[in-house]
């Protein structure tokens, strides 16, 4: 069994303060968290993730790359390797040195 940790996005409080705007206009509201899922806890494994998602995203800034042109250099969907860099799946065999 994997060891539940604090949720790193909302700090354990298990929900999220968003701006949502629709037809009504934008108006503050808090929102279940997305990556606990209302919890509080994650699995240390996706802890793991986002660590490695930071440090991917930070590689590619450093080599002074937009999203798009890293994800085409990397032959990835802009969407999958946001996904990577939010750590929302498993960023490791991306990493330059993980």
């Amino acid at each position: 069994m994997k060891k539940q940790v604090e949720c790193s996005n909302c700090n354990g409080n298990k929900q999220s303060f968003v701006i949502a705007c629709g037809s009504f206009g934008c108006k503050p509201m808090t929102m279940k968290c997305f990556r606990c899922e209302g919890s509080g806890l994650i699995n240390s494994e996706m802890l793991e993730w986002i660590e490695k998602g930071k440090k991917l995203k930070q590689q590619r800034l450093d080599m002074n790359l937009s999203l798009r042109e890293a994800a085409q250099r990397m032959d990835l969907m802009a969407s999958h390797l946001s996904k990577l860099e939010q750590g929302k799946e498993d960023p490791t065999h991306f990493l330059i040195n993980p």
